[in-house]
């Protein structure tokens, strides 16, 4: 039964995450995704730096764009 409850938990925490998302003004949900696409570039430039797949061409004209 344990394991009913585990879901029970992450179900509950899937609807605090959903309802905090909605509550959240259009400017601040964009804020929030631009934090998310640096982060995942870090991760890809880590990934590459760390002898990984190299970056995607389209993630590298992303980031020429954002930091000219």
């Amino acid at each position: 039964m344990d394991s009913d409850s585990e879901i029970a938990e992450l179900t509950k925490r899937k609807e605090i995450s959903r309802s905090f998302l909605r509550s959240l003004s259009p400017e601040a949900k964009i804020v929030r995704l631009m934090n998310l696409q640096e982060q995942y570039y870090e991760m890809l430039a880590v990934r590459e730096a760390n002898g990984g797949k190299p970056i995607p061409a389209k993630w590298k004209k992303w980031h020429a764009a954002r930091h000219p």
